[in-house]
C-alpha cells in the first residue's frame, strides 16, 4: 500500500511538472528580455514619419547676418536607422542690418540615427532617446520689398537629439520631442543685390562669397 501511494505521488509530481513546461510563456511584444530588462525594440523596416517644428536663428546674405524665425515641416519614410524625407521651411527675415523679408525653402535630406538608447517600460511601451546626423540639398527663394529677390541652391547639414515613446501592438506608433542644430550653406548673391538689402547699404561690410545660416530647431514628431 505504501508503494502504491509513493508511485501515485511520483506520477502526480511528474504530471504537474510536464503541465508547467507545456504552458506557453507570457505574451511579450519584444523578445530578448532577461534579468537586466528588455532591449530596445527592433526598428521597423518601413514607416511614415512627420515633423512640425519651430526654427530660430541667423540668416546670412553676403557676409551680412540678421535674425530669422519661422516654421519647418518634414515628411518621409524610415528604413531602420535611416530616413529619407522632404521638407519645407517658411521664415521671416530682418533685424538691424537687413530689410524685412521672407524666405521659402524646399529640400530633400537623409537622416541617420547614430546613437540610440532606451528602456522597455511594459510589454507594449518603450521609451528612449536617439542622436542623429543629417544632410541634404535645398532651394531657397528669398523675397524683399521692391522686387529684390535671391534664388539659390544650398547644402544643409545638422545634428539633433530626440526623446521617443513607442506604444501599441504589432504595428506600434511613435511620438517624439526633439531639438536640433542646423546649418545652411549657399553661394552669396551679387554685391549689388546685397547692397540693396541692407538698411544703410552695408557701408564698410566685408562681403563674402559664401553664406552660412545657423538655426536652432525644436518640434514634435509622429510616426507609424
Amino acid at each position: 500500500m505504501v508503494r502504491l501511494t509513493a508511485c501515485a505521488t511520483a506520477l502526480l509530481s511528474l504530471g504537474t511538472a510536464a503541465a508547467a513546461l507545456a504552458q506557453p510563456p507570457p505574451p511579450d511584444l519584444y523578445t530578448g528580455c532577461g534579468e537586466d530588462g528588455c532591449p530596445p525594440p527592433p526598428p521597423r523596416a518601413l514607416g511614415l514619419q512627420m515633423t512640425v517644428a519651430m526654427m530660430l536663428g541667423q540668416y546670412g546674405v553676403g557676409g551680412v547676418h540678421d535674425g530669422a524665425a519661422g516654421v519647418a515641416v518634414q515628411a518621409g519614410h524610415r528604413w531602420g536607422d535611416w530616413m529619407a524625407f522632404g521638407e519645407y521651411d517658411g521664415l521671416g527675415l530682418g533685424g538691424d542690418d537687413l530689410r524685412d523679408g521672407t524666405l521659402h525653402r524646399v529640400g530633400a535630406a537623409v537622416r541617420y540615427d547614430a546613437i540610440d538608447f532606451g528602456k522597455q517600460l511594459s510589454a507594449k511601451i518603450w521609451a528612449g532617446g536617439v542622436v542623429w546626423l543629417e544632410g541634404g540639398l535645398g532651394l531657397e527663394r528669398a523675397r524683399w520689398p521692391g522686387a529684390t529677390h535671391v534664388d539659390r541652391n544650398d547644402v544643409a547639414f545638422g545634428v539633433g537629439a530626440e526623446y521617443r515613446i513607442k506604444f501599441g501592438g504589432e504595428r506600434p506608433r511613435m511620438i517624439g520631442v526633439f531639438y536640433q542644430a542646423r546649418f545652411l550653406y549657399a553661394d552669396a548673391p551679387s554685391r549689388t543685390t546685397i547692397a540693396s538689402l541692407c538698411v544703410e547699404g552695408c557701408p564698410g561690410t566685408p562681403l563674402d562669397t559664401r553664406d552660412l545660416g545657423v538655426f536652432f530647431v525644436a518640434g514634435l514628431t509622429v510616426a507609424r
